[in-house]
């Protein structure tokens, strides 16, 4: 299948006037879309990227929920499927995808040069800074991920949606994300701000601040990224 995207998108992305690119915040990947090996990677990069954040999120959500003594059916599914590394230390869990991809990152840049879609670094440092930053920007997904949780469980305090493992592990995992506004004055009446509280400062930190850094970071003729 990413075999035959390669040749779809080398087929169409000509007539289209379409330039593959692949997004990773800090740096935009341009693949030439009218020869076949950059589109090829395009493809496989484009579905690893996606692989990549599904797995993260899942590890995400393990380390959140890390220390449920009691795991409802959802919960030790999701510690199956992660295998060992659901066992690991908390800090090697969360320093493992920043050093996997900036790893990978390392591993790919003499191609992604060769192909002209990168810079070729001037020293290790610069390649190893660069490999850590887009490691670093994996983290930023998790503002599409935490305020859903957020917010479903926001909508089962006032709803009864009945009895269900999935639920059950909503409400589990949004309890422990808001662990740290405990004891905040968040409540009125019957009414609990604190979902709403907690997606504030999860977009607050992992989208608007990154955002506006790099805004003005660009008006400065200013670059996150090594060259």
């Amino acid at each position: 299948m990413l075999v035959l995207r390669g040749v779809l998108y080398q087929q169409i992305g000509p007539e289209a006037e379409w330039t593959p690119k692949l997004n990773l915040f800090v740096v935009v990947l341009a693949f030439r879309g009218n020869l076949f090996l950059p589109a090829l990677l395009f493809s496989v990069l484009s579905f690893a990227r996606l692989l990549i954040i599904c797995y993260f999120w899942l590890l995400a959500l393990g380390f959140i929920n890390g220390r449920t003594s009691t795991p409802d059916p959802v919960l030790k599914l999701l510690r199956q499927h992660l295998g060992a590394v659901g066992r690991w230390p908390r800090l090697l869990q969360v320093c493992l995808p920043l050093l996997a991809v900036a790893v990978l990152w390392m591993a790919l840049h003499p191609l992604l040069a060769q192909l002209e879609i990168t810079g070729r670094a001037r020293s290790l440092a610069h390649l190893a800074g660069q490999g850590l930053l887009v490691g670093t920007t994996l983290y930023l997904s998790l503002q599409f991920l935490l305020p859903v949780f957020l917010l479903l469980h926001l909508i089962s305090s006032y709803v009864y949606l009945g009895a269900n493992p999935l639920w059950e592990f909503v409400n589990a995992t949004a309890r422990s994300l808001l662990a740290p506004l405990e004891g905040l004055p968040l409540r009125v009446a019957r009414l609990d701000f604190a979902p709403v509280v907690g997606v504030v400062l999860i977009l607050l930190l992992l989208h608007w601040v990154p955002s506006l850094l790099v805004g003005r970071m660009a008006q400065a003729n200013l670059s996150l990224w090594p060259q």
